[in-house]
């Protein structure tokens, strides 16, 4: 096994060793999906809650608040019930409980149950979010900012003023607010899941926290430790939703804090689960029509199943990549990566004071969070679909380098600097569809048009065609003729700035017939 390899695989295992160890107790896998053991989310139809506004804490009396519910409940045998989301002014998560009963093997029951009641909107089991990484065993022969370098980020720290300060919220696991490395760059922290406002980790071992808060907010230029991407123009809201055993059970709780705040403009989610919930989509589309960005970790299991918030509309989902633009051995990947960003080996800080190389999607995401906090500090009137659409379009192609991921990692690799440079062009707009002549199915034997939409075109433009990934050589005007099936795109670029379309997938099927 070369060495390369050797190391690779060092880290999966130890990646399997954190995550059997860091798995909530109580818990359950039912067809690959992991959730709560014994709560699950009650959301009721419109008209039917009975709480009285403004309230004060998630308690709820459940004779007077869920009159029609309780004797289903006391059938089985609930132990609380709460109102997770109070203190929101959204009336669709004031309607959502939390309701947890005694017997585990008994929530399929009472969720089906629920869900025939006419008051019901809907029930739904609550997934278990994790944090994935792995500590490098020995410290690398890298350069502790390699991954600065490798996005261009150190080639613009200097060259273009700030118009403003931007706060990010660091959704996770404990931080070290008090770290020398950080305590300038935070601005606030609470601990949504304690109910309390100390985030400080309760023990050294639950690093992951402050590691990501580095990662974005280390303080710059100061002769110490590591060096943010947010190079001191981003500040570090840090929400703890982890208890003492390290599992999430206040992750979109601490979304829904994030919102209410009014100010936060990115928030970072380098945590992950394999299950869908309604109510936590709801909490993502809220924060979105909110104007905040979402990014999140695409997940640590080397597959392209879905994993959650990264996977729900909105989110910039962000694979991990290694020093020579691989996908790290552990990186999930799928047509719902949006971005790629290195995550390998990255060095930030740790508690107490320390600093360490850890490895994770969860280490590629905050790159991207702090990178976007920079962006917005030179134009702060950007909106999310405009930053989105910036760093996906000024990504660099890691096609070669991956060439069984091809269309599976993003639009490429975050290139800061090119995203500096073409903040003001064509870049910042949304990717574009491609038009084809077909009317409808895509015939064997026959010859079909692709198209640059008009918006996209200029006298200025070059234009390069795709297919599966690979540059199709001559296909370089606005419009391409196809006569075979593959997954279409083109990428127009005016002066040295690029816009990228989006996928087109085209099937063959016999028209004869």
């Amino acid at each position: 096994m070369q060495p390369n390899a050797l190391s690779s695989f060092i880290k999966l295992l130890g990646l399997i060793v954190f995550l059997i160890s860091h798995t909530a107790a109580s818990q359950t896998i039912n067809q690959g999906k992991t959730y709560s053991g014994t709560e699950i989310y009650v959301k009721l139809k419109p008209g039917e809650v009975k709480f009285l506004p403004n309230a004060s804490s998630a308690i709820v009396n459940v004779s007077q608040e869920l009159t029609a519910l309780q004797n289903m409940m006391q059938k089985y045998q609930y132990t609380q019930a709460i109102r997770p989301f109070y203190f929101s002014k959204s009336d669709k998560l004031q309607q959502v409980y939390r309701i947890q009963i005694s017997d585990s093997t008994m929530v399929e029951k009472f969720v089906a149950e629920l869900n025939k009641n006419p008051l019901v909107e809907y029930a739904e089991r609550i997934p278990i979010a994790t944090t994935q990484f792995i500590e490098t065993a020995t410290q690398p022969a890298l350069d502790k900012d390699w991954h600065l370098n490798t996005i261009k980020a150190l080639q613009v720290f200097n060259t273009v003023p700030s118009k403003a300060i931007i706060p990010v919220a660091v959704i996770d696991a404990f931080m070290q607010v008090d770290h020398p490395d950080l305590f300038s760059n935070m601005i606030f922290c609470e601990d949504v899941a304690n109910n309390d406002f100390d985030v400080r980790p309760p023990r050294t071992s639950i690093a992951h926290g402050t590691h990501v808060s580095g990662i974005i907010g280390a303080v710059s230029n100061n002769g110490i430790g590591a060096t943010g991407v947010g190079f001191n123009r981003v500040k570090v809201i840090g929400l703890n939703a982890a208890t003492n055993l390290g599992a999430l059970p206040a992750d979109y709780e601490a979304v829904v804090k994030a919102i209410e705040l009014g100010y936060v403009r990115v928030i970072n989610m380098s945590w992950s689960s394999t299950s869908y919930s309604e109510t936590e989509n709801t909490i993502i589309q809220l924060a979105r029509q909110a104007g905040i960005i979402l990014v999140a970790s695409a997940g640590n299991t080397n597959t392209n199943q879905l994993r959650y918030p990264a996977a729900f509309d909105g989110v910039i989902a962000v694979a991990s990549t290694n020093i020579q633009d691989v996908k790290s051995l552990t990186s999930c990947f799928g047509e719902y990566v949006d971005i790629s960003a290195p995550g390998e080996d990255i060095y930030s800080t740790i508690p107490v004071n320390g600093y360490a190389f850890l490895t994770g999607t969860s280490m590629a995401s905050p790159l991207v969070t702090g990178a976007i906090g920079f962006l917005l500090s030179i134009k702060p009137e950007m909106s999310a679909t405009t930053i989105e659409a910036l760093i996906k379009n000024t990504a660099d192609d890691i096609s070669v380098q991956n060439p069984t991921h091809k269309l599976n990692l993003g639009y490429g690799r975050l290139n800061l600097q090119k995203a500096v440079e073409c903040m003001n062009t064509h870049s910042s707009d949304t990717n574009f569809s491609i038009n084809t002549n077909s009317t409808g199915s895509y015939c064997i034997g026959q010859s079909y048009q692709l198209q640059v939409p008009t918006n996209a075109t200029g006298a200025q433009n070059t234009y390069q065609w795709y297919k599966d990934g690979d540059a199709i050589a001559g296909a370089t005007v606005a419009i391409h003729t196809i006569n075979a099936a593959g997954t279409y795109t083109v990428t127009v670029t005016n002066n040295n700035c690029p816009r990228k379309s989006a996928l087109l997938s085209i099937n063959l099927i016999n028209c004869q017939n």
